[in-house]
């Protein structure tokens, strides 16, 4: 996927943690990102990672009634912030 963007390019993959519209005003369909008590965000970390590329960005803007949160949290406590440090680390080592 990455040599797609051939030489020379810079190649980038977003990643989130889950989103969930259902409560916003937009009328259906609404876009469901499930997170799977944080399996989807493990997940795209670890493909986002195999596909080797220059940046990975991560999606979110902390939009609790969204789902798309990293911040620590009564239901997954540090678990999200953890993952994120744990697979950048993993992702910059890999870079080197």
């Amino acid at each position: 996927m990455i040599a797609a963007a051939g030489s020379g390019k810079i190649s980038a993959v977003t990643i989130i943690p889950g989103y969930d519209d259902r409560k916003l005003w937009r009328l259906p369909p609404r876009p469901v990102t499930d997170r799977w008590g944080g399996e989807t965000y493990r997940t795209l970390w670890q493909e986002a990672i195999a596909a080797a590329p220059d940046y990975v960005l991560i999606t979110s803007w902390n939009e609790w009634h969204e789902g798309s949160e990293l911040e620590a949290s009564v239901e997954y406590g540090s678990r999200i912030l953890d993952t994120t440090a744990s697979f950048s680390r993993e992702f910059l080592t890999q870079q080197r």
